[in-house]
């Protein structure tokens, strides 16, 4: 470790392996991995700092299909962040944590988790999260083979999201392939055709 390494606060060590751990994360997530284990183990880190690094090492755990060793990290994120006071940033946190349930299908614990989200984001007017967090159970509800559910989840995403993301883009196809499962044609075309055109995508019927 250089001598410059050594006079940074604890603080600024966690925000660098942050930095490092997000830029791997897609491209390289067993190095998001070792970035975000250098930040959880770097001692007398603020408590958001320390909750947002074991957020980090939660996604980087995720991306490698480690689900039970990423729910553990952010259950212990959740805590620290909530400790310090960061209700949306807890709320962040449950995010991926609903995900990484879905995955292990423990259903039942996703949706009061992404549940337990989504009235923050409401709470705090962050209709943007709001949505994400209705398109994510409406994913969970598509995977337990609850259409219906799932329809109403995504028209909520919607309502939410705003048009400048690729977001209502990606819930309206998500919504067409269902209807192209309950063979409403029509009405699945139409939404195909939507996404297209907020995202500039190829209808696929």
């Amino acid at each position: 470790m250089s001598n410059a390494t050594e006079r940074e606060s604890p603080d600024s060590r966690v925000h660098h392996a942050l930095l490092e751990a997000r830029g791997a994360l897609e491209q390289d997530p067993r190095a998001a991995l070792t970035a975000a284990r250098r930040a959880v183990r770097i001692p007398r880190a603020s408590r958001t700092l320390q909750g947002l690094a074991w957020r980090e090492l939660g996604h980087a755990l995720k991306a490698l299909e480690r689900h039970d060793e990423a729910i553990r990290a952010y259950s212990r994120s959740r805590s620290l962040l909530r400790a310090a006071g960061e209700l949306v940033e807890a709320a962040r946190t449950e995010i991926g944590w609903t995900d990484a349930l879905m995955y292990l299908d423990r259903y039942r614990e996703a949706r009061r988790v992404g549940r337990r989200a989504l009235r923050t984001f409401l709470d705090q007017g962050d209709a943007r999260r709001a949505g994400r967090v209705l398109m994510n159970l409406g994913n969970l509800e598509y995977r337990r083979d609850r259409p219906l559910e799932a329809v109403a989840l995504y028209r909520q995403a919607i309502e939410h999201l705003p048009d400048d993301s690729m977001d209502p883009a990606i819930a309206d196809y998500n919504l067409g392939n269902i209807l192209v499962q309950t063979a409403e044609l029509e009405s699945a075309e139409r939404r195909y055709r939507r996404a297209a055109g907020r995202a500039r995508l190829r209808p696929v019927i």
